[in-house]
């Protein structure tokens, strides 16, 4: 599935997906994106007039997160209507603290012990050196009301500064309510880079707990990832693995169907992602 901009649209997510892109789309275009700190100017647009009166219509929360100071630097307004909360309680030094006060504790540890690592090996070794503008991070968590009630939240990060060596230091993110769409407990996670031909595809794609989407590899066609991610051709993988090169073929191509990736180039990504290769 693709949005009208025809960018591919993870199955996982289909109407939703293309909600929070929209709603993201309408607000980067009102910010510079930037190398080392970020500008005051992003946000300025916090207190424009439009924005506000947009948000206070929107599906979806916004906040803005400065990795460098560990804290929250934004809460848009209606933060209030969805959590019954203040946007002035979840920002400053303690921010972090109780903006993770707030997702249940098994979902924090999921991001903190998995996700997060993952996301900045993929930039460490797919990225290196380059400003990360184009990675984009979906992931789905419960999150409490001041009543104490849980609801389920899509969480579409993307990123707005960075460091000279292009890692990220200050990201932008978007919560929508999708209680009223989840009917199972499963946590998603996909994790999309911008193709040099305009079209987003997941280079990572995992579920808690693990379900079939997650990779389901024999030992042999590990052993062929290996070798195609250290740059080999089927003809040499075969020779080296003393196999037909039908073989290696025929591997390949079970490799994509079993991960539904469309290249072997998506798939290594992927691959190196889960720290499979």
């Amino acid at each position: 599935m693709s949005n009208e901009k025809g960018k591919k649209i993870p199955p996982s997510f289909p109407n939703m997906y293309q909600l929070m892109r929209e709603s993201v789309a309408k607000i980067e275009r009102g910010i510079d994106r930037v190398q080392g700190p970020a500008k005051p100017a992003i946000f300025a647009l916090f207190d424009n007039p439009q924005f506000q009166v947009f948000m206070a219509n929107s599906p979806s929360f916004v906040c803005v997160y400065n990795i460098l100071e560990c804290q929250y630097e934004y809460f848009s307004p209606n933060l209030k209507r969805y959590t019954g909360y203040d946007p002035e309680e979840m920002v400053g030094k303690e921010s972090l603290n109780k903006a993770h006060s707030l997702v249940k504790p098994e979902h924090v540890e999921v991001n903190a012990d998995k996700l997060y690592p993952l996301f900045f090996q993929y930039l460490a070794k797919c990225r290196s050196g380059a400003a990360s503008t184009d990675l984009r991070m979906l992931t789905t968590m419960q999150i409490k009301k001041k009543t104490g009630e849980y609801f389920w939240a899509l969480c579409n990060t993307s990123f707005i500064a960075f460091n000279e060596q292009g890692m990220p230091t200050m990201t932008l993110v978007f919560f929508t309510d999708i209680s009223s769409l989840k009917k199972d407990d499963i946590l998603y996670h996909t994790f999309l880079d911008l193709t040099e031909d305009g079209v987003y595809v997941p280079v990572y794609q995992s579920t808690t707990p693990e379900t079939d989407m997650d990779f389901m590899l024999s030992k042999r066609e590990i052993q062929i990832l290996q070798l195609l991610a250290q740059g080999m051709r089927t003809p040499k993988i075969a020779q080296h693995l003393f196999i037909s090169e039908n073989t290696v073929s025929t591997h390949r191509k079970n490799m994509l169907s079993k991960t539904k990736m469309k290249t072997m180039n998506e798939l290594i990504r992927s691959a190196m992602m889960q720290g499979m290769i």
